[in-house]
């Protein structure tokens, strides 16, 4: 078993263990040594967490500020993701760095977005102030820029096998690059409270350029 990395001997919060992104940091972090617990939102959810390798699962609401104080007893560290497009998901994130704060957590490890500066993206500045608050706390912390995941052409990959054309926010000669999603959990579990990713924020790309045409 690997010693090294986020989450050896520790107790991790995860929010979203049953989800897309911490539902893969979950298992990455038990093989590391965690104890793992899950931060899931509907009891519906409990059941998948286990069965990611959470041993512990709490149901919760990032809004709910007690619920996530109850949530964070006798945790060492915790991985954060926000829900995508919420409306209030500048207030979660503040409510999660406060509770973390208040329960004496040694890490935190914040899954943000890439390029959170672009203001005019609303997911991207609500992750931009979540960013700030973190920074602007006593925690020791650690925040990720992953790039665009491959999962997130899904939902309308059908649509571009048909028409050709694959839809971006962005200038078509904008150089981007995608990430694969299992790829994460690796570098989000090697954030080691140890050594050098105090206070620091990480870039997380593929090696190879992607221009979308």
């Amino acid at each position: 078993m690997k010693s090294n990395g986020l989450g050896s001997h520790m107790t991790v919060l995860a929010v979203g263990a049953a989800g897309n992104v911490a539902g893969l940091v979950v298992p990455a972090l038990v093989e590391r040594g965690a104890k793992v617990r899950g931060l899931v939102r509907k009891p519906e959810q409990v059941a998948e967490a286990k069965f990611r390798g959470a041993v512990e699962v709490a149901v919760g609401d990032l809004a709910d500020f007690e619920g996530l104080r109850a949530a964070l007893e006798r945790v060492d560290a915790v991985f954060h993701v926000g829900p995508v497009f919420a409306p209030d998901e500048i207030q979660m994130g503040w409510n999660m760095i406060q509770a973390a704060a208040r329960a004496g957590v040694r890490k935190f490890v914040f899954s943000s977005v890439t390029h959170p500066i672009l203001s005019e993206l609303p997911n991207d500045a609500a992750k931009a102030q979540v960013e700030q608050a973190l920074i602007d706390s006593d925690l020791d912390y650690t925040i990720l820029h992953p790039t665009v995941l491959f999962q997130n052409y899904s939902n309308s990959w059908a649509k571009v096998v048909q028409t050709g054309i694959l839809e971006e926010l962005w200038s078509p000669n904008t150089r981007s690059r995608s990430l694969q999603a299992r790829t994460r959990p690796d570098r989000e579990c090697r954030v080691d409270p140890r050594h050098n990713s105090r206070h620091r924020s990480i870039e997380r790309t593929n090696n190879a350029k992607t221009q979308i045409r």
